[in-house]
């Protein structure tokens, strides 16, 4: 099966169903995944969401007075398998349209999860040649020249980008965006670590959980208000437990 451990967050109004899917989940499947965590509505979930790392949200359509589909809302790019679960079969194509990884009727049983995880499995290893390709393309990439470019995926396809003209990277929900130095940006199609993976460490430092900057361009430090100036006159903040990490590189360098 999947060598990367799956993270999964359970999106349902009923405790019930959220214990039974997750016991049923950690039965059958517990080898392969990591996090399993819950949530009963909307706001709960999108905050989940844009903190952690998910592999698989399974998401009940009907979270009383709202909808699952308000959880979608708020992530137009999504780094995670949506799969929808209901007790409805009329949801099955709007689902669909919602481009959902699955859609599973309940009562879930072990058969409907395998299908779900088999599924996972081949779309991860699709995924996985593509990021290597990828870091193949960047690890060719000779850092020491500044005119050296990186290929940033977007929904539209890709855009490559000098590294030098990066000035620093910033979560946005499930994506993130680059900044450049003309102050334009890039929506990437991807979270910021993958950003963190493929950008050369001795240049680009993750100063917060949603932030990442080009240390050629940090100008100052406030460690009154913890907080990076660049040299466009932009503050980053810089979280604690990486404060001993930033001043060891920036003196280094």
């Amino acid at each position: 099966m999947i060598n990367k451990a799956i993270n999964i967050l359970i999106v349902d109004d009923e405790q019930n169903a959220r214990e039974f899917l997750q016991k049923l989940i950690k039965r059958h499947f517990s080898l392969i995944c990591g996090h399993i965590e819950t949530a009963s509505d909307v706001e709960t979930a999108t905050k989940a969401l844009i903190e952690k790392d998910y592999s698989i949200l399974f998401l009940d359509i009907h979270l009383g007075k709202e909808s699952g589909f308000d959880v979608l809302k708020q992530f137009a790019n999504r780094n995670f398998a949506v799969v929808f679960t209901t007790a409805y079969q009329e949801y099955a194509l709007k689902a669909i349209k919602e481009s959902a990884f699955d859609y599973l009727l309940k009562p879930i049983n072990y058969i409907d999860l395998l299908s779900v995880f088999k599924k996972l499995e081949q779309s991860r290893l699709k995924t996985s040649l593509l990021d290597k390709l990828n870091s193949l393309n960047t690890k060719l990439i000779p850092f020491n020249d500044n005119y050296a470019k990186i290929a940033f995926p977007t929904k539209d396809g890709m855009t490559l980008v000098a590294l030098s003209d990066i000035v620093y990277c910033v979560a946005s929900g499930s994506y993130s965006m680059a900044i450049l130095s003309n102050n334009s940006k890039i929506t990437l199609s991807r979270p910021l670590k993958y950003l963190e993976d493929v950008l050369p460490q001795q240049l680009f430092f993750r100063c917060h959980k949603s932030y990442f900057v080009n240390l050629n361009y940090v100008e100052s430090y406030n460690d009154t208000d913890k907080q990076i100036i660049l040299n466009q006159g932009v503050e980053i903040p810089l979280s604690i437990r990486r404060k001993e990490a930033f001043i060891h590189v920036v003196t280094r360098r």
